[in-house]
């Protein structure tokens, strides 16, 4: 089993842990009332989904606010 034979410096560790980071989230603008959501989900604000909009019955709010019914159909 292979063991260290001296420390490894904290330059050295950093270099090496250089390109592992969180990936930025994806932001794009909801077309309908121009508030951001993430792509592939619907907007948390009108529950516009990609050309689904009125569609969408139940849309998942933020923290804090109660799950309600969408309002257009």
């Amino acid at each position: 089993m292979g063991v260290p034979k001296r420390k490894v410096s904290k330059s050295r560790k950093g270099n090496r842990h250089s390109h592992i980071r969180v990936p930025a989230v994806a932001v794009r603008l909801c077309p309908q009332c121009r508030k951001p959501y993430r792509p592939y989900r619907a907007c948390t604000f009108c529950g516009y989904y990609a050309g689904v909009g009125s569609r969408v019955l139940w849309v998942r709010r933020r923290k804090g606010e109660e799950e309600t019914r969408s309002a257009q159909r």
